[in-house]
């Protein structure tokens, strides 16, 4: 009938409206994917309403302009920034080893210090006592010392030597006579290998500066100090020469040829 026909061109038009519809509908879908990375349920969850659609639009370009601007995006960029983190970690940790070890590090340099000092101070102690008494026998009197020239800071402090011969005033060292600082300073030697006694000790002309009468005292101090130190010296002296238990002489008898003599004392004297 015709209403029949009438009908079905009106089911007809409203199929093709339809379909139309739902084209559209895709491509605004596709577009909310593509453009704001959306979907229909996000937007109509959405909270707010949109009271200037020009102005929302502008807004919307601007924003996608600015992300426009930050590509092209490494999609390696998340797996890189893990990557970076766990070594920024590991390096993290090796430089809190680094401060730790740091830190025992320098406790036990204290402690190294603490001890080198006090070891140092008891040995300058006795050091001290030994030198002002071979100074006394040697210069048969007087006075002698040895001091820190910064008592805070003894292990990186000079030492002063300090010396008072019989009938004279304290002076250092180095203002003393030629004679005078020789014997102060075997006096200081001899000190040392009586505090921490030594198998060997070589002298080589520590007697050059003597005069006779000191050279008689130095000599009894090298007795003395034989009887526990194999003493070799090398020296000029005609009395020195003679306490030696033996005698090592170098010649020349022929240009270019040195020679070794040697001679047993106590078997001359026998």
């Amino acid at each position: 009938t015709d209403e029949d026909r009438i009908l079905r061109e009106k089911l007809s038009s409203e199929e093709i409206k339809l379909v139309k519809l739902e084209g559209e509908m895709n491509l605004v879908l596709e577009h909310l994917k593509e453009e704001y990375q959306l979907t229909l349920e996000a937007v109509l969850a959405a909270e707010y309403d949109v009271a200037n659609l020009v102005e929302a639009r502008n807004r919307a370009d601007e924003l996608r302009g600015s992300a426009r601007a930050l590509e092209p995006v490494n999609l390696l960029a998340i797996d890189e920034c893990a990557a970076t983190a766990q070594r920024l970690e590991f390096l993290k940790n090796q430089s809190d080893d680094l401060y730790k070890a740091k830190e025992n590090l320098t406790q036990l340099i204290k402690e190294l210090d603490s001890n080198a000092q006090s070891r140092f101070l008891e040995t300058m102690e006795v050091v001290n006592r030994h030198f002002t008494e071979i100074f006394k026998n040697l210069f048969e009197g007087g006075e002698a010392r040895i001091s820190l020239s910064d008592p805070d800071n003894p292990l990186e402090c000079g030492i002063d030597i300090m010396a008072q011969p019989r009938g004279k005033k304290w002076l250092n060292l180095t203002l003393l006579s030629g004679g005078e600082r020789s014997l102060t300073a075997i006096a200081i030697m001899l000190a040392l290998l009586r505090t921490h006694p030594s198998p060997f000790c070589f002298l080589d002309e520590a007697d050059a500066a003597l005069d006779d009468a000191n050279i008689g005292r130095f000599n009894r101090l090298l007795i003395e100090f034989s009887r526990e130190t194999q003493i070799m010296a090398i020296t000029h002296n005609k009395r020195t020469m003679a306490i030696a238990g033996t005698l090592y002489g170098i010649t020349m008898e022929e240009p270019g040829v040195s020679r070794v003599v040697s001679m047993k004392l106590e078997k001359v004297a026998n």
